[in-house]
């Protein structure tokens, strides 16, 4: 009778860590989904802010187009994404259905790929005919160190040297294209 008493306090006993583990784990997986939340916004610590400033820089695009800080406020959209990236590879069919269909002006998407550029070809190649493409070395490019970037994808407007709006749905996009 004593070892029966003891199996079964030793079995309620696991039962109770297993319980205890399992909430901790809950709770973990939860704060995990805000983080992830919170990173899919490109807001914060991700990327820019509205209304933070846009540094001077100046660089070229691929097709040898000259690109300025001055030169963002005329585009409707600023893209910065990555290859290799899942989300951004998700974004890239949706914004070049939307500049192949003409619902934004060809050319006022500002189209910046943060990779090397053997990795940045499928993206170059699928952008390059429908906007404004620039290649940079990731984080340290010319647009991605004025801008403040730091996780892709990164959508934004510009208007007056500063940062307008951060962009989750490109067909909100289309009315500032229209004004231009």
């Amino acid at each position: 009778m004593p070892f029966l008493v003891a199996a079964v306090v030793l079995v309620g006993a696991i039962a109770t860590l297993n319980l205890l583990l399992t909430v901790g784990v809950i709770r973990r997986l939860r704060e995990h989904t805000t983080q992830l939340a919170g990173i899919g916004d490109m807001s914060g610590p991700g990327g820019p802010s509205v209304g933070d400033p846009i540094e001077e820089f100046s660089t070229t695009a691929v097709d040898e187009t000259p690109v300025a800080r001055a030169d963002l406020d005329s585009f409707a959209l600023v893209s910065v994404m990555s290859p290799g990236c899942g989300p951004c590879e998700e974004k890239l069919p949706k914004l070049v259905e939307m500049l192949d269909s003409g619902e934004l002006p060809k050319k006022s998407v500002l189209a910046v790929i943060a990779g090397s550029e053997e990795d940045a070809v499928p993206m170059v190649t699928a952008l390059q005919n429908l906007a404004v493409v620039v290649r940079e070395e990731p984080v340290s490019g010319a647009v991605q160190s004025a801008v403040g970037i730091r996780a892709y994808p990164t959508m934004f407007t510009a208007g007056e040297g500063k940062v307008a709006t951060i962009v989750q749905d490109l067909a909100k996009v289309k009315a500032k294209a229209s004004a231009n």
